[in-house]
């Protein structure tokens, strides 16, 4: 009908046109294609490179290139990059942790403090409240829930957490 065309975008009278420049994704994807291929093409030439032998290579005529000795060294000094590079970022990470009794791992400066005002609008089944950090408090009230006098305090309790936040 008439309203539907209304709405419907006009094609480009012409590819060239002023109006409609080249998009932006389309570059990326030209650069993306050209950086396969020429990764590709770069493996293939290093293949060649390390398991063809020498008199081969001199026959095609390139006699300028690196000594076999770094088609293996090479790689593995890649790999062995990566993997220190995991253990590294492993190691800082240790090292910038705080001790386990330290006043740091239950409050920081980057802590957002819940407001129990605002917990209670979120207090339903459809709702999803905000991200913020459980007061130690509260932490310790479902942890170390208080014992009943007269019963003897068993070696492992394992306390009942409901869904319920407040």
């Amino acid at each position: 009908s008439a309203n539907q065309r209304e709405f419907l975008p006009k094609p480009p009278n012409d590819i060239t046109d002023s109006n409609n420049p080249p998009k932006k994704g389309a570059k990326i994807e030209v650069y993306g294609f050209v950086g396969w291929i020429c990764s590709y093409s770069l493996f293939v030439l290093y293949l060649l490179w390390a398991y063809l032998p020498d008199h081969i290579l001199h026959q095609l005529g390139i006699t300028y290139y690196p000594n076999k000795y770094w088609a293996i060294a090479t790689p593995t000094f890649l790999v062995f990059s990566a993997l220190m590079g995991f253990y590294l970022y492993m190691a800082i990470n240790f090292i910038i942790t705080e001790p386990l009794d330290s006043f740091f791992t239950i409050q920081d400066p980057h802590s957002k403090e819940s407001d129990q005002t605002d917990l209670r609008k979120y207090n339903n089944e459809e709702s999803i409240p905000p991200i913020t950090d459980i007061p130690i408090t509260v932490v310790n009230r479902y942890l170390y829930p208080p014992q009943l006098k007269g019963h003897h305090k068993r070696s492992h309790s394992y306390p009942v957490v409901s869904n319920n936040p407040l």
